[in-house]
């Protein structure tokens, strides 16, 4: 409200003196400063808003999920694109039965891929394989690399559901991307 007085007693003193011209430049120059502090505004709006989606992850290129890693920053929901297998492990038989593998992501970080067979079919994966996988990213003390879990169905849909896609068929009965 101050500035709009300012605004307004300015033009009415250019008005007196019956200076058009400067009146004009007045005006313009003060809807440029108008439209650059509004924008400015928007966009801090539009990063404070893009920041505080990320808190609820839905999808990641790579090199979030990298810089995820690298800071141990456990993701709600995370997809691994193109990502090779590089170990397959014995399945985990504590609690429902699960299907585990390495794959690596980019320069030697790992993930440790958790896939409850009990839910969904087991995917008939090989050392050297590319997947696509999607579920949840978390970290414990009990595993060296972070690892993937809820990379199928939820039966009680409390999450989204995850999936893995090999050699174009999705697994975990999940639709995919």
């Amino acid at each position: 409200m101050k500035y709009a007085k300012i605004i307004f007693d300015d033009m009415v003193h250019l008005m007196n003196k019956k200076n058009i011209k400067k009146m004009m430049i007045f005006i313009i120059l003060t809807l440029v400063a108008a439209i650059f502090i509004l924008k400015k505004k928007l966009s801090h709006d539009d990063h404070v808003a893009a920041k505080s989606q990320k808190e609820e992850v839905i999808m990641n290129p790579n090199t979030e999920i990298v810089d995820a890693i690298k800071k141990s920053i456990p993701l709600k929901y995370a997809l691994v694109k193109n990502a090779q297998v590089i170990k397959l492990l014995p399945d985990d038989k504590n609690g429902p039965l699960h299907q585990r593998w390495i794959m690596e992501i980019e320069n030697g970080l790992t993930i440790t891929v958790f896939y409850n067979v009990d839910i969904a079919e087991r995917v008939p994966i090989d050392v050297g394989s590319y997947v696509d996988v999607a579920g949840e990213l978390e970290y414990g003390d009990r595993w060296k690399d972070p690892i993937m879990h809820w990379t199928h169905d939820d039966p009680q849909g409390q999450r989204k559901a995850g999936y893995v896609i090999l050699n174009g068929t999705t697994y975990g009965q999940a639709t995919g991307p």
